[in-house]
């Protein structure tokens, strides 16, 4: 966290997790989760993330301000650019966001994209049928 001030309740674990971001209560566990690449106005950090849990290299590596309730699971999962997105999941590596403000999104799958806010989406464009094992 090399430019965590303004921060609280937040655990780092992994070179490069959550620098240049500013916000509270988030995990990151990875190289470069839950960082950002960009600069807001040249302050060089990104504010108002909070509640967001990534776990994986580069997991949530360009969110972006106003990042909320996030959860990123996988090798490079959610790794939109300046995503700002809130009350979302993503599991599998390279799973993926719909847009950069999808909102109640889930996305389940290796290389899996979203279809957009208040949609589930499970398994990839390889995915060819649906399979349940229950009655």
């Amino acid at each position: 966290m090399a430019y965590g001030v303004n921060s609280d309740a937040n655990v780092a674990i992994g070179s490069n997790a959550m620098t240049r971001a500013q916000g509270n209560q988030n995990v990151a566990i990875g190289n470069a989760g839950l960082a950002s690449s960009a600069d807001v106005g040249g302050a060089n950090y990104r504010a108002g993330i909070t509640r967001n849990t990534s776990i994986g290299f580069g997991a949530m590596q360009f969110v972006s301000s106003n990042s909320i309730e996030n959860t990123a699971i996988g090798f490079g999962a959610l790794q939109r650019n300046l995503f700002e997105g809130d009350s979302s999941i993503y599991i599998g590596a390279y799973s993926n966001a719909s847009s950069t403000t999808a909102t109640n999104e889930i996305v389940i799958g290796a290389t899996a994209v979203g279809n957009g806010s208040n949609t589930t989406t499970i398994g990839n464009s390889r995915t060819t049928l649906p399979y349940r094992d229950w009655e």
